[in-house]
């Protein structure tokens, strides 16, 4: 039941990712909502991050017209990452969950920017890091304290309704 209330949450999120976020702006930045609810949600349980994973991934594809899967391969590599990365960190820290979504988001906007710009000719990537690359760092670090925190709420919801119904 827990787990399941979980994934619901996450694919909320990624229903209001898909309808709204694109109008909602910080510096021309939006955060990868989905991206940080699926790190915070792996940090919590691994199963949870990966079924939301390909759950959400696929209605954002589905949602945003994109090629189906891209945004599943992405999501399931984050809650790996997350798994494969929690041996060496506190398990359920929000800092924990803040680290690691800043690095997977600096990885994928690194990514994003080599091949887009800096493999056909760009050599601005002074510019790309300070304009474009740390600010979305910093948006989806701050995304994922808030994420991280609701998830632990429902958690400890979750866990007090069970034990008062002694299931």
């Amino acid at each position: 039941m827990k787990k399941a209330v979980l994934v619901l949450f996450t694919f909320l999120l990624a229903a209001i990712e898909a309808a709204v976020t694109s109008d909602i702006t910080i510096g021309w930045h939006t955060a990868q909502i989905l991206l940080c609810a699926v790190v915070a949600l792996s940090v919590f349980d691994f199963k949870c991050g990966v079924i939301s994973a390909v759950l959400c991934g696929f209605l954002t594809d589905c949602l945003t017209a994109r090629t189906v899967g891209i945004s599943v391969i992405m999501l399931v590599a984050a809650a790996v990452f997350v798994k494969l990365m929690s041996g060496f960190m506190y398990k359920k820290s929000v800092i924990t969950a803040v680290t690691l979504s800043a690095v997977i988001t600096f990885l994928f906007e690194f990514l994003q920017y080599l091949f887009m710009f800096l493999i056909p000719g760009d050599k601005h990537i002074s510019f790309a890091l300070t304009r474009l690359i740390f600010p979305q760092v910093f948006i989806n670090a701050l995304c994922a304290a808030v994420l991280y925190f609701i998830y632990r709420f429902l958690w400890k919801v979750m866990r007090m309704e069970k034990e008062r119904w002694g299931l």
